[in-house]
């Protein structure tokens, strides 16, 4: 009797303490909810019409896609997905039942998307013009595969004719992503995420747009890479984009392929062409054959005065031996920046719109960009780095 009842009373322990422990897992699972850390990004937002299903949260890595969280939608299809910022510009889709809303991270940005469930392609936006322009470079997308369907399924075309029409379309495509991505920003996410976009044809055949064995397409293989090599260094995407280039290239060289070396080499920078104080247009690439600093200044800046003294000293030191100093003005007063530049030997050019200082993501005035004398872009230094930067290319 004393056994059963022991047993009896163990059996009942055994039980209280598994559903103690059960209590206790459900409690500290609910109170285990993410807090956003103070170096975190964040994306938020609504998909109307989802309660209750599951989204994802995806890296798209160069190799791969992880999932790297995950979320209930609440009963009005809200979520939020936090994450360390990124060293370098990543790109994230939110997955649910198979679709997808691609957006690029790059800070401690909040990205706020709302759609309505099944469309997600018809989704906004906000927080990031990095994931505007990646929703536009989408749109565009999502455009041209439709006419590459219309085209293949066509019954009034010839092979040949759906062949050319095939061609004209994708190249036009090209070249409005080259006006509008690849030359705006090579250094952001989505031109990156451009040479990778693949069309599916009515066969199920998945082809790429962009393809860097071809020797039309490899300068925007090399624009990308030698911007995401001098913005992100020592990245993963940097170096496997840039190894990607460069096995292309030995490629095509190795297959007697002609390559367009100039086109190449002046994917190295952005063109500026901006007038100097007497209205006279000056153009970066002009400068080719000399090492050049380029600089971004404010004259009204309180760091402007060293700034200038660091470059007259520079240009009286290393002119002689081919160095070049190619200064944008980013002041709104044109009076005031032309008596600023009125004694300074180098040349000087006015962008009163910003847009040159936004295009090479200017981030302080003390940043200096190193250009070689083919036109590349070597490096970007501080005042510090400038004198060695200079003479190393000498």
């Amino acid at each position: 009797m004393y056994l059963c009842t022991q047993n009896k009373n163990n059996t009942m322990k055994k039980i209280l303490f598994i559903a103690l422990t059960v209590v206790l897992t459900m409690t500290t699972a609910c109170s285990d909810k993410k807090e956003r850390g103070a170096n975190d990004f964040a994306i938020e937002g609504t998909i109307s019409g989802a309660a209750d299903k599951m989204m994802y949260l995806q890296l798209v890595a160069p190799d791969e896609v992880k999932t790297v969280d995950s979320v209930k939608l609440d009963k009005d299809g809200r979520f939020e997905f936090f994450g360390p910022r990124p060293k370098a510009p990543e790109i994230y889709r939110l997955s649910l039942d198979n679709r997808y809303i691609y957006v690029s991270i790059d800070s401690m940005e909040t990205v706020t998307v709302n759609a309505t469930y099944p469309k997600l392609a018809d989704y906004s936006v906000k927080g990031s013009d990095n994931c505007l322009k990646l929703k536009a470079l989408n749109a565009m997308h999502a455009a041209l595969q439709q006419k590459v369907r219309q085209i293949e399924m066509s019954q009034d075309l010839f092979p040949g004719q759906a062949r050319d029409s095939l061609i004209n379309v994708i190249n036009a495509y090209k070249e409005k992503v080259k006006e509008d991505f690849m030359m705006v920003g090579p250094q952001h996410a989505y031109a990156y995420y451009a040479l990778f976009q693949t069309i599916e044809h009515v066969s199920g055949e998945k082809t790429l747009i962009y393809s860097p064995y071809s020797k039309e397409d490899l300068w925007a293989f090399g624009c990308v890479a030698n911007c995401w090599k001098e913005f992100h260094k020592d990245t993963e995407r940097a170096k496997k984009l840039e190894e990607l280039y460069l096995a292309a290239r030995q490629e095509l060289r190795k297959h007697n392929q002609p390559i367009d070396e100039s086109l190449i080499s002046e994917a190295g920078i952005f063109e500026i062409e901006l007038p100097d104080a007497f209205d006279v247009t000056h153009r970066l690439s002009d400068l080719k054959g000399q090492v050049v600093v380029l600089n971004f200044n404010d004259f009204h800046a309180a760091e402007s005065g060293a700034i200038i003294l660091a470059l007259r000293e520079l240009y009286n030191r290393y002119h002689e031996q081919g160095l070049e100093i190619y200064q944008v003005g980013v002041v709104q007063d044109a009076h005031w920046w032309r008596q600023s530049v009125d004694k300074l030997p180098w040349v000087n050019v006015l962008d009163q719109s910003g847009y040159y200082a936004k295009l090479y993501n200017v981030q302080a005035l003390g940043d200096f960009f190193i250009i070689d004398r083919n036109n590349m872009l070597q490096q970007r230094v501080g005042i510090d780095g400038l004198e060695q930067a200079v003479v190393s290319l000498l």
